[in-house]
C-alpha cells in the first residue's frame, strides 16, 4: 500500500475508473450483479455511469477481461487533480 494511509489512497484513485471494451464484452451481466453501488448498465453491451467508485469489482468478476483501466489517461487525470498527493506531483 505504501507510505499513503488509506484516506490518501481513496483520493488519489477516486478519479480512476474502469472503461468497458465494448469489442469483448458479451452482456453476461456479472459485472452488474456484482457492481455494489450499480454503476453498470447494459444497452447491447454493459457501460459504466457516473456512479462509479471505482472498487474494481468488475474488472475481477468480467470472464472477458473486457473491463480494465486505462492507467496512462487515468494517471493524466490524476495529475490534473488538484487533491492529488503531492510527493507524486
Amino acid at each position: 500500500m505504501g507510505c499513503a494511509s488509506r484516506k490518501g489512497k481513496l483520493v488519489m484513485h477516486s478519479q480512476t475508473k474502469p472503461v468497458v471494451k465494448q469489442k469483448l464484452c458479451t452482456a453476461c451481466g456479472r459485472c452488474v450483479v456484482n457492481c455494489q453501488v450499480n454503476a453498470i448498465k447494459i444497452d447491447e453491451k454493459a457501460f459504466i455511469t457516473n456512479k462509479c467508485v471505482g472498487c474494481a469489482r468488475c474488472i475481477a468478476v468480467c470472464p472477458e477481461n473486457a473491463i480494465s483501466i486505462l492507467w496512462n489517461e487515468s494517471s493524466e487525470t490524476l495529475k490534473k487533480n488538484d487533491r492529488a498527493c503531492l510527493w507524486c506531483q
